[in-house]
């Protein structure tokens, strides 16, 4: 028998709960709450990876009046498992569905020596003090439309053309233009659909993506799909490396795109981009890096490395949120995504967020400045952080490999659950570190990169994310050490 998601209504409710001879599985659920609108997706992530084992419905619970809270759902989203009736197992709440339970909680104990550890940099970063200062400044003295031809909107344009130049030089490209975005969402998305829109007038409907991309990549690739664009996914090596020879075995008389990242930003991998780069001018194909996750931190040489489309944000090198942009190399495509003014030469309409962009661009100049005194400081931290890690117990590091960034530790704990580690870090220790990609982490499904570098579920479910950044000293990385050490043992007593 398929899985089958049911509309369960008031009507029909107690129908289908006793009739069932075989476990069903029913969320109860407000339209009104995001936990519950996570709930949702995340049952029918579990629906595609269950067939025929369960049924599942879904069931909209309208008010405390409501009928369906007699039967002991109180707290949403909830979970019961009904079989002829009788209910098999109840999970109720955002908590208990995404594994911290109440009784966690309650015992839960906050270090009376605690100290506030932020490494969760792969995330976002603290805004630098001299983006801060940019940005302030800017917003004071250089407030005018950039689109306006009287002398404040020439002052804000004056702005933006010098950040457009820093940026490129930081950067290295040497022809070509950098149009301002919202962030590395936006421009991974206005990369791609300008490759694919020239793929689709050109009958060359091919495309080769790594299987570690971030999803802004994958999800504006997968749109595509239905189009009849045919995509390969190159796969990883353990170690979560794109081997070149792949992208080389890949290529077909009618590939339009490569995208493959820099770096990753769960496990921090960085890819052998000028390789690839050489093997996509060779044969004319357009070529798409996300640099998100490394711009700021390791050197990035957009023309040196052949690259057509390069993607970066603001946010992950101490700069602002909201603000991004996109390299785009000197003759190359570009689909106009948002519609509207003539900004960015006419590619990216809107007013321009003069603010962001010259905080942006201070933040991007600060960093490449400082970058290798600053990669040598955290590779150090993360040597000494590795070294207390693996005296815990049952402790693995998933990324050993010198050629990662800096500062991105996937570490696995075997036999702790890495939600609620995480939960415990934070509530107890006052460290912030994550259990992946901050996109996808508060959704219940297995890391994608994860799961391509081969990993098991149960190693999966056990992996956290440490991202070190330039606030971090040796104190941290002591107190880091002892905090994980704390956290474990008290998870693995419970």
């Amino acid at each position: 028998m398929n899985t089958s998601i049911i509309r369960i209504t008031p009507e029909n409710h107690d129908e289908y709960i006793n009739k069932t001879d075989r476990p069903i599985v029913i969320l109860y659920f407000s339209e009104f709450c995001v936990h519950c609108k996570r709930a949702i997706r995340s049952l029918f992530v579990m629906s595609q990876s269950m067939d025929g084992i369960l049924n599942f419905g879904m069931c909209q619970v309208d008010g405390l009046d409501d009928f369906r809270l007699e039967k002991g759902i109180i707290n949403l989203p909830s979970i019961c498992v009904w079989q002829n009736g009788e209910k098999l197992e109840f999970q109720e709440g955002f908590d208990e569905i995404y594994g911290i339970g109440n009784a966690l909680k309650a015992t839960l104990v906050p270090n009376p020596n605690l100290r506030y550890v932020y490494a969760d940099n792969a995330a976002t970063t603290k805004i630098s003090k001299t983006a801060l200062e940019a940005f302030v400044n800017c917003s004071n003295e250089y407030f005018g439309n950039p689109s306006g031809n009287y002398e404040t909107g020439k002052k804000a344009k004056s702005v933006i053309r010098n950040a457009k130049r820093t940026i490129a030089s930081c950067l290295g490209l040497k022809n070509g233009k950098v149009i301002f975005t919202s962030g590395g969402t936006e421009a991974d998305n206005m990369a791609i659909c300008s490759a694919l829109d020239f793929g689709r007038e050109t009958g060359r409907k091919h495309v080769i993506v790594s299987s570690i991309e971030h999803h802004a990549v994958l999800n504006a690739i997968e749109k595509y799909a239905s189009d009849d664009f045919r995509i390969t996914v190159l796969p990883v090596s353990s170690g979560g490396y794109v081997n070149a020879s792949d992208v080389r075995e890949s290529i077909c008389e009618d590939t339009c795109l490569v995208s493959v990242m820099l770096a990753n930003n769960e496990v921090g991998t960085i890819q052998p981009i000028k390789t690839i780069g050489a093997l996509c001018k060779k044969n004319d194909i357009l070529f798409h890096v996300d640099a998100v996750q490394a711009a700021g931190h390791i050197p990035v040489a957009f023309s040196e490395c052949n690259i057509d489309y390069l993607a970066i944000s603001a946010h992950k090198f101490n700069g602002p949120k909201g603000v991004g942009a996109l390299l785009v190399n000197a003759g190359k495509p570009i689909s106009r995504i948002i519609a509207g003014g003539h900004q960015e030469y006419g590619f990216r309409a809107g007013t321009e967020n003069v603010p962001g962009i010259g905080s942006m661009a201070a933040a991007l100049h600060d960093s490449c400045k400082g970058m290798k005194e600053n990669a040598a400081r955290i590779r150090q931290l993360k040597e000494l952080l590795v070294e207390g890690l693996c005296t815990i117990p049952d402790v693995r590091i998933n990324n050993t490999s010198q050629n990662v960034l800096p500062g991105i530790l996937s570490v696995s704990i075997k036999g702790v659950n890495a939600k609620a580690l995480s939960y415990v870090l934070d509530e107890a220790e006052g460290v912030t570190v994550s259990t992946g990609a901050a996109c996808t982490s508060m959704e219940s499904n297995l890391s994608h990169v994860l799961l391509a570098m081969k990993m098991k579920e149960d190693r999966i479910t056990s992996t956290v994310r440490i991202s070190l950044g330039t606030n971090n000293d040796e104190e941290d990385i002591q107190y880091l050490i002892s905090a994980f050490e704390r956290s474990i043992r008290y998870l693995r007593k419970k």
